[in-house]
Order: structure tokens, then sequence, then C-alpha cells
């Protein structure tokens, strides 16, 4: 593994393991290590929209599917776009649930915490699904367009289908700064959602 300055070099692991099985494991415990304190500020906020630990940590499969699968990406800095591509899966999954369970029983009564960690340790991750689900956070943004303003909606969108902020900044004719700034305070207000 090539380092620079003490550095990982995330771009050069990743090419590895999407070619070599036994880099593989390595990718998955490097993006686990700079996603622990994402997941860790989750887990009690999942619990009140009946997500257990399980269904936190296993956003970071999703997160990982989405670098996979986007070959051609290059990025400013790795790790601040997985964390915030793991929040905004876990984002997705805490406002499907939210939209699920409104209104109904509370989710901790329907089930045994026990139970469903035991249904969830049976739950694996396929990467051969057709789409990552972020249609809850879509359908949000757009029925919520009085706190969302166009470019935010559109940033929603490109970032839906797999650009980076740097492309999306690319194709507004913005500063990548100005595109971070707006992207935090679209996700700082999904946040408060489910907060």
């Amino acid at each position: 593994m090539n380092t620079i300055n003490s550095k990982i070099d995330y771009e050069e692991l990743l090419k590895k393991a999407r070619s070599e099985i036994s880099y593989q494991k390595v990718f998955y415990n490097t993006c686990v290590k700079i996603l622990y304190p994402v997941y860790a500020r989750y887990v009690k906020i999942g619990y009140r929209y009946g997500c257990n630990e399980n269904d936190i940590f296993g956003c970071i499969a999703d997160a990982i599917y989405i670098i996979f699968k986007n070959e051609h990406i290059h990025f400013e800095n790795f790790e601040s776009y997985l964390r915030k591509r793991y929040e905004y899966c876990i984002l997705n999954l805490l406002l499907k649930n939210r939209n699920y369970y409104k209104g109904q029983i509370p989710y901790d009564h329907l089930e045994d915490q026990e139970e469903i960690h035991i249904k969830n340790n049976h739950i694996l991750f396929n990467p051969e699904k057709s789409s990552i689900n972020d249609k809850e956070i879509l359908k949000y943004v757009g029925n919520n367009r009085d706190n969302f303003d166009y470019y935010e909606a559109a940033l929603i969108n490109f970032y839906h289908l797999g650009f980076t902020l740097n492309e999306i900044a690319k194709k507004f004719n913005f500063s990548y700064n100005k595109t971070k700034r707006m992207f935090d305070n679209i996700i700082f207000k999904l946040r408060n959602v489910v907060a």
C-alpha cells in the first residue's frame, strides 16, 4: 500500500481492492475506522426510528458500494466524501423509517430488540441489487420545497446519481467550497428532521 507523508493513498487502495480480493478487507476495515465516529453518533438516534446498531452499521456497505460502482471518481478528500456519503445513507434510512412508523405504535413495542438483532444478523449486503434507495431523501426534499431552493434540490439529485461535489460544482459553475457549504446545509436540515 502506497503512503504519502504517512497518509493512506485511498485511490490506490481502492484500485487494488477492485481487482484483488485480499485488498477488499483492508479497504473495508479502513473505511470502518473512518466511519466509526459517524456510526456512534447515529446509534441512539436510530433507535427512535426502529433502526438498531446493525441497521446503522449496515449503511457502511451501502456507502462503500456507491464508491465501488463509480470507477472513474477522483476524490478531493476521500475521508470527507466517505463520511458524507455514509451519513447520507443513514439519513435516508432514518427518513424512510420515520415516514413508515409515523403515527403508529412505537417501534420498540412491536418487536423485542433481541429478536430484531437476530433477524438483522441474517440480512446480507447484496451488491447485485439495482440501486441504493435514496428515494426517501429525494421525496422529502421534493415535498418540502419551501425548505430547499432549486440548487439544493438539484444538488441532492446529482449526488443521488453518484456525482461528487467537485463535479456538481462544475455543473453549477460554483466554487467547490460554495457547493460543499450548500451540501453541508442540506445535511444539517435533514439531520434536524430525524434528530
